[in-house]
């Protein structure tokens, strides 16, 4: 006589035990099937985690380019408004005439002039 005796495994314990190595069998298919289904979703998870991560940095360098050219553009804007002003002023200037201021500069260049010529040596 066999240990549990036959006569405390009820029939439906005598039928799940009959059929045991056909569950287990059927029980490691599913699980095999489990773990390549299992297998494809990682894979399918990591090829989306990686196209987000490129798009997100695609992304980061656009907005940096955004905002370099951004800078560039309002530094262009306030080189144009200085360009403008000054042309303003020239025409300005241009219309006004220069007032004698032209020949006080006649004057000081003559002046200059005279004192930056080289005295003649005097030779010994």
């Amino acid at each position: 006589m066999g240990y549990p005796p036959k006569r405390w495994i009820t029939a439906l314990a005598r039928q799940q035990t009959a059929s045991t190595s056909a569950d287990l069998a059927r029980h490691a298919v599913l699980a095999k099937k489990a773990a390549i289904a299992l297998l494809l979703i990682s894979q399918q998870a990591l090829n989306e985690a990686t196209r987000i991560d490129e798009m997100r940095s695609r992304a980061l360098t656009d907005l940096a380019k955004l905002r370099e050219l951004e800078a560039e553009h309002a530094a262009v804007g306030e080189r144009l408004e200085f360009q403008k002003s000054k042309a303003n002023w020239v025409q300005e200037r241009i219309h006004k005439g220069y007032e004698g201021d032209v020949e006080k500069l006649w004057e000081n260049g003559a002046k200059a002039k005279r004192r930056s010529r080289p005295r003649a040596a005097t030779c010994c």
